[in-house]
């Protein structure tokens, strides 16, 4: 488990990494939503998450994204801050979308560790 998740935090970084190479003619615009959940109602709480989306959100800021952040939030608070991500996506040249915590579902499929 240790390994796949440092696998994953080297990957956002060199993500991270590349996207600092943009040139702001490229993407004038850039939003980003950062979540980060560790409290869980039925699972034991995870230690890291919310560290690593802070992280990230930190990192993405220093590149010039505008960056929603979002701590162990729930569902609803989720769908919200989705719904307000897609609506500045729109007008955006770029967008990132950022998780740290349990696997996410979408129409049965599972996704994450």
């Amino acid at each position: 488990m240790k390994r796949k998740r440092s696998f994953f935090v080297l990957l956002g970084a060199i993500c991270i990494g590349l996207l600092t190479q943009l040139s702001p003619s490229l993407a004038d615009k850039r939003v980003a939503l950062v979540i980060g959940n560790a409290k869980y109602k039925n699972t034991p709480a995870l230690a890291n998450p919310a560290n690593d989306a802070s992280d990230v959100a930190e990192a993405l800021k220093a590149i010039g994204f505008e960056v929603t952040l979002a701590i162990d939030v729930d569902k609803r608070q989720m769908d919200q801050a989705l719904a307000q991500f897609a609506r500045a996506s729109t007008k955006a040249d770029a967008s990132l979308f950022y998780y740290a915590g349990h696997g996410m579902q979408y129409q049965g499929r599972q996704s994450g560790g």
